[in-house]
Parts: C-alpha cells; structure tokens; sequence
C-alpha cells in the first residue's frame, strides 16, 4: 500500500515540475523578462442599489372552493344464510353511486354488485361473523372515481360488528382491519342493512 501512494505521489510530483518547470525556462526567442501589467489600486466600488420589492399586495379577490360537488355513496344488504345467530354463508348487493352536483337523472357512476360469501375460519375481534365474500360486478354505468372498489372476483373477508354496527374489512389481506360500512339488523333477523357516504369538492373536466 505505502508504495502504490508513493509511486502515486512521484507521477503527481513530476506532472507539476513538468507544467512550471517549462513556463519558467527561457525558450530560444526569449527576449527577456516579462513585464506584468500594473496592480489595480483603486477602491473598488460597491452597487448601493436596492432590490425592488412589491408592496402593495395581492388585492383580488380569491375563491378557493372547487366548483363542483361529488357525493359518493355505497349501500346494500346480506342475507345470512344457515344457523340464527351463527351464519354459514351469505348473498347480497352493494349499490355504488356518484352524484356529481347532486344529479340524481344522470349519475355520473352507478354499479351493482353481487356478493356471495361462506364463513371464515376465525371472526375479527369483535365480529359476530366474518366471511370471505367475492364480488361480482353485474351493471355499469360512468367511470367510477370512488376509491378502493373491488375487480369482479375479489374475495374480500368482511366482518359484523354487532356492538358498533358497522361492517369490517381486511384491508387487502394484511391483517390490518378497516370500518367499510355502517351496519343494522334490517327487517329481518337473517337480513343486515348497510351503507357508507361521503361528499368530495372536484375541479371537474378542463374544457378545450
């Protein structure tokens, strides 16, 4: 190692005595020493200017709420099937809707949902039951904007929370369990009733 740093250190050593060594050596037109021009003895001068700023401040009037309102909304039922008060299975809808400035002729989205489920292994904490339910999309109408909707053939476990009415999700299968819907027993005892609502601000589309 001290050799290669000091073969390292001569090759450096000889590259600067090359590059001064020949600017100092006389060539054969020399014709004597050159003159440098003169020092600059003056005082230098400062730029005593200052730098505009813009005081008198924004004045227009500004409007930060978007232009358009999007309600979103999920609702639908299960159909508990098997044992009152420990389910094996269940079927239902989910309804998906998209009211873009409360346009109820002409949603801008609406889906309907079948969902068909059988009984988890073991119930969220908390759960009256849990199941693995898949989803199947049946109608489709507008591009749906609404977040984390499922592909036709997800399997989703979903469980009831009796105490909180209120439906859980494990999101994405990571253990980590999610409110999805509000919950309540419906007319009867084997139906739940279940619904979720929100209301976004949109820019909407820019126009050519």
């Amino acid at each position: 190692m001290m050799t290669r740093w000091a073969d390292r250190a001569g090759r450096i050593a000889w590259v600067l005595w090359a590059a001064f060594g020949a600017a100092c050596t006389a060539s054969e037109g020399d014709t004597g020493p050159v003159t440098l021009p003169p020092l600059e003895t003056g005082t230098p001068r400062e730029d005593s200017g200052t730098f505009p700023f813009d005081t008198s401040g924004d004045t227009a009037p500004t409007d930060e709420s978007p232009p358009h309102r999007l309600l979103l909304s999920q609702a639908g039922t299960w159909t508990l099937g098997g044992a009152s008060g420990d389910p094996s299975s269940m079927t239902g809808t989910l309804v998906v809707t998209e009211l873009l400035d409360g346009d109820t002729e002409a949603p801008a989205c609406l889906e309907t949902w079948a969902l068909v489920g059988t009984r988890a292994a073991t119930d969220c904490d908390g759960c009256a039951y849990t199941f693995a339910v898949e989803h199947t999309r049946v109608t489709t109408e507008g591009a749906c904007r609404t977040p984390e909707l499922p592909e036709t053939g997800d399997v989703r476990a979903l469980g009831y929370a009796a105490s909180e009415g209120r439906i859980w999700w494990d999101w994405y299968d990571t253990g980590v369990w999610v409110p999805l819907w509000d919950a309540e027993r419906g007319e009867t005892a084997d139906e739940l009733v279940f619904s979720w609502e929100t209301e976004l601000g949109v820019t909407g589309e820019e126009e050519e």
